[in-house]
């Protein structure tokens, strides 16, 4: 069953996507965001206490437009989020509510619980220090995933570090070239949800979002830094994702391929 974040959400990016407002990469990560999250954890109280003091000693609430904690707020994320640039310091709790549970679920996923706290208030922090100057192309729960998706990826990078285990691109084998790749443009003139799906059955975590920034325009070296990569694997990670996205997206019924739309 769908939260009213969700529902909220959902009507948000379907009228974004109905005056063609949002780009490809954008797209791609909402529909992904509705394949991945479905549930949401408990937030620990000290988690939340601790993210809120966080947040507002980056931007300070001001006497004129700090409100109660605690009461309910029904302006959209949107909404909430200029408030609390402007001080409202409840209008961040009221964020806190409505996401701090959903983020911490997904991150659970992928980490021991005590670092999904972690990356999950890493995340909400990456979001009060962005939100000054932040101009949303889709949704703001979509853009909290993204910043929780990267923030999962340097937090396993790091786990596997400490570990001593090798991480998924670890591996470098032949180096594919650094000219961009057709593929990828190919890729953003299909149907965003098809693409998606299949990315998210058949791509681990560090190739979606390397997908993902090549098609926002992000070179390799932005993209190394933002995932804690180096750039010659960043392009073989891009590489082994378009070679798997070019067989899933294959059509059975009449053989063509990614590359056969090439043209079309």
């Amino acid at each position: 069953m769908s939260t009213p974040a969700t529902a909220r959400t959902y009507a948000r990016t379907t009228a974004l996507r109905s005056h063609g407002t949002m780009p490809t990469a954008t797209l791609i990560r909402e529909s992904l965001l509705a394949l991945s999250v479905s549930t949401a954890l408990s937030p620990p109280v000290t988690l939340q206490h601790r993210l809120y003091r966080a947040a507002i000693a980056i931007v300070p609430p001001t006497a004129t437009t700090l409100r109660a904690i605690g009461l309910q707020r029904m302006e959209s994320d949107e909404a909430l989020l200029a408030a609390f640039v402007s001080g409202d310091a409840g209008a961040f709790e009221a964020l806190m509510k409505r996401h701090l549970g959903w983020m911490l679920a997904w991150a659970s996923q992928h980490l021991p619980v005590s670092d999904a706290e972690d990356v999950a208030q890493e995340a909400f922090l990456a979001l009060v220090r962005k939100a000054a100057g932040l101009r949303l192309d889709g949704a703001l729960r979509g853009y909290l995933f993204g910043l929780l998706r990267i923030e999962v990826l340097r937090a396993r990078r790091s786990l596997h570090r400490r570990r001593g285990e090798p991480f998924d691109d670890d591996e470098v084998g032949e180096i594919p070239s650094s000219e961009p790749s057709p593929e990828m443009n190919i890729l953003a003139r299909r149907d965003q949800d098809e693409v998606a799906e299949a990315m998210h059955r058949i791509c681990k975590l560090q190739e979606q979002e390397v997908l993902l920034f090549t098609l926002e325009g992000a070179d390799d070296k932005v993209i190394a830094a933002a995932l804690d990569m180096t750039e010659v694997n960043v392009r073989v990670v891009r590489h082994r994702a378009i070679t798997k996205l070019r067989k899933a997206l294959a059509d059975p019924a009449d053989g063509s391929t990614l590359e056969d739309d090439h043209g079309r």
